[in-house]
């Protein structure tokens, strides 16, 4: 009798590139600016400054972005009263679910403000930053108080990454496979303190790797293990920092898929 002879499959592989990097509107405001208005403006077309930002999305559906980190930086130069400088900023329309930030300022100097947009968090905005569109966003300034502050700074950030602190459980970014799977990167932060980023799969006990970005500098490159993945696994990309006014991010990643 004539054994059919063994077949055996070969493996697929593939890698994944992305990168969505760091977008910034730069400083909005070429001098100074004295803040006049007594109350907040209605209507987009009389916000104090506009400017239009498109994040880059996985062109791949196994990623899926989980969380977008921004940072706002307000420097105030002088306030002749008590300091109630207001501040909104919205992304495309002008109403509460569109409001990223809401802010009062009592102090002069320069001022950091951070907002994570996740599902059940800003999540109008976040299901807008994700779909791979322009978006604009637009900041009001007014003083209640009649004081006529002036500015002379406005910039916003926003990136796939995370601003909080508590970073064992922040996840950015997630990964679906079956498979063996390898993770390599650049990771950078934006503010003063060390940011920590973590590659955990979804499944007890089995932790790919977890390395803490150099506490030297802005950015840091990891590569994970090897892992083979028997069932299909979510991966997540855990981010978090040691300052609150930061916020940390993924620069370009690279994930390398093996399927049988």
């Amino acid at each position: 009798m004539t054994m059919p002879p063994f077949v055996t499959s070969k493996p697929i592989y593939e890698t994944i590139i992305y990168s969505p990097a760091l977008n910034d509107t730069t400083d909005l405001e070429a001098a100074t600016k004295t803040i006049t208005a007594t109350e907040e403006a209605t209507g987009t077309g009389n916000a104090d400054y506009t400017a239009a930002l498109t994040l880059k999305i996985p062109s791949d559906t196994r990623m899926a972005i989980k969380r977008i980190a921004t940072r706002l930086s307000v420097t105030i130069d002088s306030d002749d009263g008590t300091h109630d400088l207001k501040c909104r900023v919205y992304v495309d329309e002008q109403d509460a679910n569109h409001m990223l930030f809401d802010l009062s300022y009592t102090s002069t100097g320069n001022q950091l403000s951070v907002q994570d947009c996740l599902t059940g968090t800003k999540e109008t905005i976040f299901n807008l930053l994700k779909d791979g569109n322009a978006h604009t966003f637009y900041f009001f300034f007014w003083s209640p108080g009649e004081h006529a502050p002036v500015i002379s700074v406005c910039q916003l950030w926003e990136a796939v990454g995370s601003s909080s602190v508590t970073w064992g459980i922040v996840e950015a970014l997630r990964i679906t496979h079956t498979g063996f799977l390898q993770v390599s990167g650049y990771f950078q932060r934006t503010g003063s303190g060390n940011g920590t980023i973590a590659i955990v799969p979804e499944v007890s006990g089995s932790t790919i790797d977890a390395r803490v970005l150099d506490t030297t500098s802005t950015a840091a490159k990891i590569s994970s293990t090897p892992v083979q993945l028997l069932s299909k696994t979510d991966i997540g990309l855990l981010f978090g920092g040691s300052v609150a006014t930061d916020i940390n991010w993924i620069d370009t990643i690279f994930v390398v898929l093996r399927s049988n």
